[in-house]
């Protein structure tokens, strides 16, 4: 008897047309101030300005600094992050853990003459993390699953800048792409809500090699400053492991077998000025990444339980917009640490009726920014310290399902209701130039 139940709701499972789980991600793959402590107290609008070891992550071009020398950057960014959102067929509202992590950096930069500077490091280009631990999962077998999304991209760059002219300086970074990930999603397979799948996608990692930045900075005129950035494309294709559990008339374990998570990290472009006061300085800037490249995100590979296959691989589907960043903030010099400040307005990339609780939520995205600096000369070198803090919040009502229907007639599981993640961060970053 347990057999033939088992067999039956295997079956249900297999006759769906797609298997499609709570997913990932509204502003795609990235938090947009990975870290920083001076370029993060300003929303991240660094391409006109930055240099020194810092510039081969913000704008390559900024290598090459007004005079010889070199610096070593220690970067330092924690962040904890909290999302919410339906998750079972009541559609009840559910916390996610308040999760916390730590991107980097660690830079070394040398300007080697008036014209040609280089640097390498490792630092942290982007990520996301969320944990939702055993959500309850009222009237099915199970009783509870697990959710969770664990990206992680570091990077290691080796760049170099020219200074063309006086006011135009060109930069070139190569990336090695390291990334890893682990999903964690729910699939509500019944309308009354007794059946569902905990798909689990984990250890799935790949390192990239062609991955590059361009960057060019020019002096507009005596006290404006212009940046422009280009980030290369890169596509991952990510071998892990399938686990979970599915339930319905029992709690079976998903068996463990190679799942591949194929996507790509989309290109970028950065514009941005600065304008200097009198103690004021100005900047904003605007970022473009291509998130529409990214419809869905095919995980490859067998799913079974029990040895019975239920199919041959699992789209997520997401159908992304294009990310869209207007950073604007300014700088007060009048005091010895100087007042920093920013705002960030990122456009909706999730779109509403795919919204899922692993990643951010279907609407506009708001940061703000705050933090200051000094500098000390030891041993006869400038020592700088730059500290900053960030609030993030992005809120919005997606889903396609109402509480009470586990499927509707495209097999979509997404849960109607509000969606939210807040982000609270400090930056903390010291150079020292020898």
């Amino acid at each position: 008897m347990k057999k033939m139940k088992l067999t039956t709701g295997l079956l249900l499972l297999a006759t769906a047309s797609t298997i499609t789980v709570q997913k990932a991600n509204a502003n795609g793959y990235e938090k947009s101030i990975a870290w920083g402590g001076h370029e993060a107290a300003l929303a991240g609008a660094a391409v006109p300005w930055v240099s020194g070891a810092n510039a081969l992550y913000f704008n390559p071009a900024g290598l090459v600094t007004d005079k010889p020398g070199s610096q070593v950057s220690i970067q330092l960014s924690p962040v904890q992050s909290q999302n919410s959102g339906p998750v079972d067929t009541n559609n009840d509202q559910v916390n996610s853990l308040a999760t916390t992590s730590l991107p980097g950096a660690l830079i070394y930069s040398n300007t080697l003459n008036d014209r040609f500077g280089f640097g390498a490091g490792l630092y942290t280009s982007l990520g996301s993390k969320t944990e939702y631990d055993n959500v309850a999962m009222p009237g099915t077998v199970a009783q509870t699953a697990t959710l969770y999304t664990n990206l992680t991209v570091l990077e290691f760059g080796l760049g170099g800048a020219y200074k063309v002219t006086d006011k135009l300086k060109l930069g070139l970074a190569y990336r090695v792409v390291m990334a890893q990930a682990n999903l964690g999603m729910v699939s509500n397979l019944a309308a009354n809500g007794s059946a569902f799948l905990n798909l689990q996608v984990n250890n799935a990692q790949q390192t990239s090699y062609s991955n590059f930045k361009l960057g060019s900075q020019y002096q507009l005129a005596d006290k404006t400053f212009l940046g422009l950035t280009f980030r290369s494309e890169t596509p991952l294709s990510m071998p892990g492991n399938f686990s979970g559990v599915y339930s319905a008339a029992q709690a079976v374990p998903v068996d463990t077998k190679q799942a591949t998570i194929n996507t790509v990290l989309p290109m970028a472009i950065d514009l941005g000025a600065s304008q200097e006061y009198e103690n004021w300085r100005a900047f904003a800037q605007y970022t473009w990444t291509q998130y529409s490249r990214i419809g869905e995100i095919p995980v490859s590979g067998v799913l079974s339980a029990m040895g019975t296959t239920i199919k041959n691989g699992v789209n997520i589907p997401t159908r992304w917009s294009d990310e869209n960043d207007i950073r604007l903030a300014g700088e007060y010099k009048g005091y010895s640490w100087p007042i920093r400040f920013g705002y960030m307005l990122s456009t909706q990339v999730t779109d509403a009726n795919q919204a899922g609780v692993n990643f951010y939520a279907p609407g506009l995205g708001h940061t703000l920014t705050a933090g200051t600096g000094q500098t000390w000369t030891t041993f006869g070198n400038p020592l700088t310290l730059d500290l900053a803090a960030e609030l993030g919040r992005v809120s919005g009502s997606g889903g396609v399902n109402a509480a009470g229907v586990g499927l509707d007639s495209s097999t979509n599981s997404t849960r109607a209701g509000t969606y939210t993640n807040m982000i609270y961060a400090l930056h903390a970053g010291v150079t020292y130039g020898f």
